[in-house]
């Protein structure tokens, strides 16, 4: 099995990692202590399980933790989501004041995996203390009925005033509360 608990066999051979920058060279990490996270990320990462990088995560997590941009392709199961949801948490700052803006934006192309991005990224970053503030942001932009308008105005009325740290949703619900919030439809 896959060295994150949940991978689907030893093999990584369908991976494609890019890095923009053709001078950058990543080693792979072998040992989740090796990444060196904050002490309530490793907690996190612990309590779901994970003893050890799968072959995905010691090539790709790194490369974020130095604040590259960087491209990877893998098959379902090798923990690509713990990828990015333990950079971004050992990025963010939870103890900044509640009215800051919001530390990181997780897009992602449909409800169920933005549903199951915000839950990882939950469970990773449970022992944050300031906890963690996370919004999940999914729905079809239907601006006909008076109740989905008046859902979409309290929403951004509330990331107004307590932003989450970490936002995730659906391209086109961020792109509607963005034109929402920036008064493009008249409403928020």
């Amino acid at each position: 099995r896959g060295g994150d608990r949940g991978g689907r066999g030893g093999g990584f051979t369908r991976q494609r990692v890019e890095f923009h920058e053709k001078d950058y060279v990543v080693e792979p990490v072998e040992t989740w202590d090796g990444f060196e996270f904050k002490e309530p990320v490793m907690r996190g990462i612990f309590s779901k399980g994970f003893e050890k990088p799968s072959e995905c995560q010691k090539l790709g997590i790194k490369p974020l933790l130095d604040g590259k941009n960087m491209l990877l392709q893998a098959q379902s199961g090798h923990g690509k989501t713990a990828i990015f949801a333990t950079a971004i948490l050992n990025s963010i700052d939870t103890s900044v004041p509640d009215k800051e803006a919001i530390q990181a934006i997780v897009l992602v192309p449909n409800r169920d995996l933005a549903r199951q991005v915000t839950a990882e990224i939950e469970a990773l970053g449970q022992y944050l203390d300031p906890p963690l503030r996370i919004q999940c942001c999914v729905g079809s932009p239907n601006i006909k009925t008076e109740e989905a308008r008046d859902e979409r105005i309290a929403l951004v009325k509330s990331l107004k005033t307590t932003p989450p740290h970490v936002l995730v949703g659906t391209m086109g619900r961020i792109c509607d509360l963005a034109e929402v919030r920036e008064g493009g439809r008249g409403e928020g």
